[in-house]
């Protein structure tokens, strides 16, 4: 959170939303070119391990997913009802 919070300020703020989903979609690899290419700085303790915070972040990222298909927010639930009419 202490590197998605910044980035999702920052793309909410310059309407980049989309690049924001794509990079954490595709991990914290990718989060860190991001947060880099907008200057947001990435916490230290994040890079000492890379392997395991990728790891954690694909795991994490599982969780939340499988969570909102198990009980999906309202903004969820609308878009599939509109999608079944």
């Amino acid at each position: 959170m202490r590197l998605k919070m910044p980035m999702w300020r920052y793309a909410f703020e310059c309407g980049l939303m989309d690049q924001l989903d794509a990079a954490n979609r595709s991990g914290f690899g990718a989060m860190v070119v991001l947060a880099d290419k907008w200057g947001i700085k990435v916490p230290d303790e994040l890079l000492q391990d890379e392997e395991r915070t990728e790891r954690e972040w694909r795991i994490a990222g599982n969780r939340a997913r499988a969570a909102m298909e198990a009980n999906p927010p309202p903004f969820m639930r609308r878009r599939q009802l509109q999608s079944v009419e």
